[in-house]
């Protein structure tokens, strides 16, 4: 398992699955990697066990992280590659 991010926005990746979490607006995107490299089908009302399993994960993760060193300025949606995108600075 793999999980990234920078307060609000997080991923894990686990076998086929990546999941993509925006905190700031309660928003959650899952993808099989198998059959979907290019992240265009968002799959997560299709399988909630494995959205959950995965926002789980990254919670877990998450509380064993120290404060960030530095605040952040800004969170928005904007588009990248023709599709919308949290941008964090």
């Amino acid at each position: 398992m793999l999980i990234w991010g920078q307060d609000p926005v997080f991923a894990a990746r686990e076998g086929k699955w990546k999941l993509w979490q925006s905190i700031a607006y309660d928003r959650v995107e899952l993808y099989d990697l198998e059959a979907d490299s290019a992240e265009l089908k968002d799959v997560s009302k299709d399988h909630p066990e494995i959205v959950q399993h995965l926002v789980s994960k990254i919670s877990a993760w998450r509380a064993t992280l120290p404060p960030p060193l530095w605040a952040r300025r800004f969170a928005r949606q904007l588009p990248s590659c023709k599709k919308e995108t949290t941008w964090v600075y």
